[in-house]
């Protein structure tokens, strides 16, 4: 059965996050005050995988050669802090 789950994630600029073998990565938003990953996923999958998410910051500079493919912009304190986040390859 396919479900939507949600996940946290930290305040890093990179970060592995554990999740069923072929989950399908929605949004990233803001909830509470706390940056989360929304995942469709099939929880008849046992299998896991780990899968690269990264953060960048307005007018940082983004190493190549990785493929990114982008999952929302959140902003904190009133978009004091504008993050962009996107899945590696």
């Amino acid at each position: 059965m396919l479900t939507i789950y949600r996940y946290t994630l930290s305040n890093q600029s990179a970060q592995w996050i554990k999740l069923p073998l072929g989950a399908q990565l929605l949004t990233v938003k803001l909830q509470h005050n706390v940056v989360c990953l929304w995942a469709m996923v099939d929880t008849s999958v046992i299998k896991t995988e780990m899968r690269e998410i990264e953060m960048l910051l307005t007018g940082e500079e983004i190493e190549l050669p990785y493929r990114r493919h982008y999952l929302g912009t959140v902003l904190i304190n009133n978009g004091e802090f504008v993050f962009h986040y996107f899945e590696r390859f």
